[in-house]
């Protein structure tokens, strides 16, 4: 799934019209994740964090190369779901550590990510608690999940 990501990455980001070498960078750090997932020297805990940093590192490549489209964002839910799958609790809280780091720097820090609503443009305060609101469900729910199993 992982190394399917990386042509995936790549492909986007070339569909976009991002040049080769910024497309090389962008896939190159999930390729690397790849790398280390599939390394059989590792030890399993080392390949499971790997996998998991590429799998939700994608989701952040692929938000930036769609310029910050809300749809995009879904893949970050796709992937804790299926972060999820390994039942380690490890992985899927640094999964989520790096989601929340992720939307709070680029949150703060960037204006120009393309919102679609009208509504976030209009009350971006109130749609901002909107979307705490679904990633607290969320996460909650897939830690209900991971924990009865």
């Amino acid at each position: 799934m992982l190394w399917m990501h990386v042509a995936g990455v790549f492909a986007f980001g070339l569909v976009e019209g991002f040049g080769v070498l910024h497309v090389l960078l962008e896939a190159g750090v999930i390729a690397l994740a790849a790398v280390w997932a599939t390394s059989p020297r590792a030890g399993r805990m080392l390949r499971t964090l790997a996998a998991c940093f590429g799998l939700i590192a994608s989701s952040a490549v692929l938000v930036h190369l769609s310029g910050g489209y809300v749809e995009m964002h879904f893949h970050f839910f796709i992937m804790l779901a299926v972060i999820a799958l390994y039942q380690e609790w490890l992985p899927f809280l640094l999964s989520i550590a790096f989601v929340a780091a992720h939307h709070g720097i680029l949150g703060a820090n960037r204006s120009n990510f393309r919102l679609q609503q009208s509504g976030c443009y209009r009350a971006p305060v109130e749609m901002g608690g909107h979307s705490r609101w679904v990633h607290r469900r969320s996460i909650r729910r897939l830690c209900g999940r991971l924990a009865f199993h």
